[in-house]
């Protein structure tokens, strides 16, 4: 599994589990507005969702 495959993983879980976010009379997924909005607290969310993921056997752990 691949970096972008798990990104747009990461992306799925944050559109299924949230509303789309509306501003100003337009709307945006979830995933692309914390995308763009907070690019840090996205890439927070992907890195736990990334550990979350490995803590589970889903993708295997990183070699050093």
């Amino acid at each position: 599994m691949n970096e972008r495959e798990i990104e747009e993983m990461f992306d799925t879980m944050l559109d299924e589990c949230f509303a789309d976010v509306d501003v100003c009379g337009y709307r945006w997924s979830p995933s692309v507005a914390l995308k763009r909005i907070d690019p840090i607290a996205y890439r927070v969310g992907l890195a736990d969702y990334v550990s979350e993921l490995r803590s589970e056997g889903i993708i295997p752990e990183e070699e050093e």
